[in-house]
Formats: structure tokens, sequence, C-alpha cells
């Protein structure tokens, strides 16, 4: 019986790589993997820092009004196939 094949990892501290092994749409997969450790993983999310200040809270209408209009900007009209 053969062993899977496991690679390891060493990261070092503030390493670009990091973050594309932590990034939320694969880091699910590098745990399964072995490529992440859950334990770091949580160590480097409790390191992060709080950056809701920096967001701007908005009416949802607001949001939904603007979605609207950027989505009617970017159709086609009927000037813009005339030959």
């Amino acid at each position: 019986m053969s062993t899977p094949n496991k690679s390891v990892y060493y990261i070092p501290e503030g390493s670009k790589v990091a973050a594309d092994l932590y990034d939320l749409r694969v880091v699910d997969r590098n745990i399964t993997n072995g490529r992440v450790n859950p334990k770091e993983y949580n160590k480097h999310l409790s390191s992060l820092e709080d950056s809701s200040s920096y967001a701007e809270k908005l009416p949802y209408e607001q949001v939904v009004e603007t979605e609207s209009r950027d989505s009617m900007d970017d159709s086609i009209s009927d000037e813009d196939l005339s030959f």
C-alpha cells in the first residue's frame, strides 16, 4: 500500500504566499489537503485588524438604485446596432 504524497510547506512570516494559501476561496481545500494547519489559520484570522471602521453604510435602496442604473448604462441601444 502506498502512502499519499503530502507536501510540507514552510511559509516565512510576512510572506505573500501565505495570503494565497489563506485565500477564502481556497482555504478549506488547503486545510483538507494539509497545506494549511487549522490552528495556524485561526491564528492568522485573529491577527487581522478590524477594518469595519473604513466601511461606509448605505441604505439598501441606494445600492439597488445604483446597480440598476449601472446595468442600464451597459445595455446596447438600437443606435449602437445600426450599420
